[in-house]
């Protein structure tokens, strides 16, 4: 049996595959590099956003505790009492249909 030559369908140039090497690992860098700056972005912006909801409950929660001091049940009664029948009937429907009432 005689050997046949094997060659190659392709020719590429010198150094190429000494040079894919490096060029494939320069490039996996830079993307690397790239895509942990967006996360990090990504990352800085939604702390920034939580902080803020952060600050607006506290402030929300301060000034609604600070209102219900001034607020009490007797307050709530007189308000009631000077509502006409129609209204004060109206507020005990709303009241009796309320679901988190009723649980």
């Amino acid at each position: 049996m005689q050997k046949k030559r094997c060659e190659m369908p392709f020719m590429v140039s010198e150094g190429f595959f000494e040079d894919m090497q490096s060029t494939v690992f320069s490039r996996l860098a830079t993307d690397f590099d790239q895509a942990g700056k967006s996360i990090r972005r990504t990352l800085i912006t939604k702390l920034m956003y939580a902080a803020a909801c952060a600050v607006l409950c506290v402030v929300m929660l301060g000034q609604s505790a600070g209102d219900m001091g001034s607020r009490t049940f007797l307050t709530v009664d007189e308000a009631y009492s000077q509502l006409s029948e129609t209204d004060q009937e109206i507020v005990l429907e709303s009241y009796e249909q309320d679901i988190l009432f009723n649980l």
